[in-house]
């Protein structure tokens, strides 16, 4: 049911909110699951994206972290290599600490 809701949502638009809130629930769930949908939300790009991307980007990495599962792990790491530059800082910041 969450996945379906961010898969249906405006992560960038006038559902941004409910979408950070759906992620965190999301992550306290912590299926493998969820590991395609966050990764999804977390390479999202916009050319203006600004504080409303970079929270999206944030708050799935974090999710990614809650989950705690190898597959999320192997998705931290990829993004940390080959995400576009705020999601590799973003991914290697949560990898570390």
């Amino acid at each position: 049911m969450l996945v379906q809701i961010l898969t249906e949502s405006e992560p960038l638009g006038k559902d941004h909110q409910m979408v950070l809130e759906t992620i965190d629930a999301l992550a306290s769930v912590g299926a493998d699951r969820a590991v395609p949908i966050l990764v999804t939300l977390a390479h999202r790009k916009r050319f203006f994206g600004g504080a409303k991307l970079r929270a999206l980007k944030e708050r799935s990495v974090d999710a990614l972290v809650q989950v705690a599962t190898p597959k999320a792990a192997a998705a931290i790491k990829e993004a940390a290599e080959r995400g576009d530059r705020g999601l590799r800082k973003i991914a290697a910041a949560r990898s570390r600490g």
